[in-house]
């Protein structure tokens, strides 16, 4: 499912990407796949697997580009739980959580003329929404004693920096390594940002 939504952003942005390169503008679409970890506030479902999309334009008069990106995270973790409520009995507990990332900003591209890679830092708004859902099943059953659903979006920030290499003058393969920083509102505050680290492959023009 996170697969496809990427996809379906690439493709978005790709669309976006065809007026710019008529008016003889430089950018980059890449697709990210990583991790991304919360604080231990989220234990047990800190590490979530992440899928995003970034694309940035610059005109060559410009000191910096303009980037845009979207990533897409989730964590699932089931577990066997002591006690419940005070119950003498085993119980197992299942908690996923989605956590969506748009974010804009800007990013300077680093060219090394004497040297085929490229580092790079960015920085910007991230506009952030979270899902969390829960349920606690006793004895092993599927009858579920207990469920919870909590969802929010706030407003944060987020930095960056990598590196990559452009093959043929066109293809991007790199690392990259994020921050975001975001409080969500559960009853009480929970920051729901976090690390990212990630792979990406892409095309530039």
């Amino acid at each position: 499912m996170i697969i496809k939504k990427s996809a379906i952003l690439f493709i978005l942005f790709f669309v976006m990407s065809l007026p710019v390169w008529a008016n003889e503008m430089t950018g980059n679409i890449n697709l990210i796949a990583g991790k991304k970890i919360w604080s231990d506030d989220w234990d047990p479902i800190s590490k979530q697997d992440e899928f995003g999309v970034s694309f940035d334009i610059k005109d060559k008069s410009w000191p910096v580009s303009i980037v845009i990106e979207a990533f897409d995270s989730s964590g699932e973790k089931t577990e066997i739980m002591p006690t419940y409520q005070g119950a003498e009995v085993a119980t197992l507990r299942s908690i996923e959580a989605i956590t969506r990332e748009y974010c804009f900003g800007i990013k300077k591209i680093i060219d090394i003329q004497s040297a085929p890679v490229k580092p790079f830092l960015g920085v910007g708004l991230a506009y952030v929404i979270n899902e969390i859902d829960g349920k606690f099943f006793q004895n092993f059953n599927d009858h579920s004693i207990s469920t919870f659903s909590v969802d929010d979006s706030t407003l944060g920030f987020w930095m960056s920096g990598g590196i990559y290499v452009t093959f043929f003058d066109r293809i991007n393969a790199g690392v990259i390594a994020r921050m975001s920083w975001a409080e969500a509102d559960f009853n009480k505050k929970f920051e729901v940002g976090g690390e990212h680290y990630g792979i990406f492959i892409g095309y530039h023009w």
